[in-house]
């Protein structure tokens, strides 16, 4: 996949990298969001990354330096792409043969994304970990960095090893707005409920015997 970008010269820069194009991104970020946009795929079954759109947030965390690796920054954005409903690797995704199709006959799908990265990528450790996000939250920064939060860098563990962390929306159920990524199926129109049973379902859940009671 080729990426085209357009920039801004302020320190938030909104940039479009979709289709084929010649690129002006810096080369290694070009190639970082290329092993990113493969992440978010394995995350989505098998399928097709058809655009990235983002924000940058240049520097991060007050614009903290972290030891030999420097200054922090973020991009936050939305990934699109689409899934073929007839692919054997798709099946698992509930209901999908009921999903509207686009005119090539795929399932399109959006999801939110960050990324968070040394400015200086030449400063860090080569190494991208995918966090996966627990109700559209970020987890590993408030766990590895002492103190650490999804905006805040505490002690900065993290950032002083020159970890690069990637996150992306996977639970379609999270509420959009706000921090929590999400991830958003069929832009082109709602699934054909014609033959589904309707009601109301009670979910009950029991933490001390460890299982889960549905009734219609």
């Amino acid at each position: 996949m080729r990426m085209r970008s357009s920039r801004s010269a302020s320190a938030n820069q909104n940039r479009v990298c979709q289709g084929p194009g010649s690129g002006v991104m810096n080369r290694y970020t070009i190639g970082l969001l290329f092993a990113a946009s493969m992440l978010l795929v394995a995350a989505t079954a098998n399928g097709q990354i058809t655009g990235i759109t983002y924000t940058t947030t240049s520097p991060m965390f007050g614009g903290t330096s972290f030891g030999s690796v420097g200054q922090y920054e973020q991009l936050d954005g939305t990934v699109t792409g689409e899934l073929d409903p007839d692919d054997p690797h798709n099946e698992i995704i509930q209901d999908i043969k009921l999903a509207p199709r686009n005119a090539h006959g795929k399932v399109e799908y959006s999801m939110t994304f960050s990324l968070l990265k040394p400015i200086d990528l030449s400063k860090s450790n080569h190494t991208l970990i995918y966090d996966v996000v627990n109700r559209g939250n970020k987890v590993i920064s408030g766990t590895l960095n002492v103190g650490g939060s999804a905006t805040a860098a505490g002690d900065g563990f993290l950032e002083n090893h020159g970890f690069m962390i990637v996150w992306a929306g996977w639970q379609a159920d999270v509420l959009a707005g706000g921090s929590p990524s999400n991830i958003r199926a069929c832009l082109q129109g709602g699934f054909d409920t014609s033959h589904l049973r309707v009601g109301v379902h009670r979910r009950e859940s029991d933490g001390v015997r460890d299982r889960v009671r549905g009734h219609p």
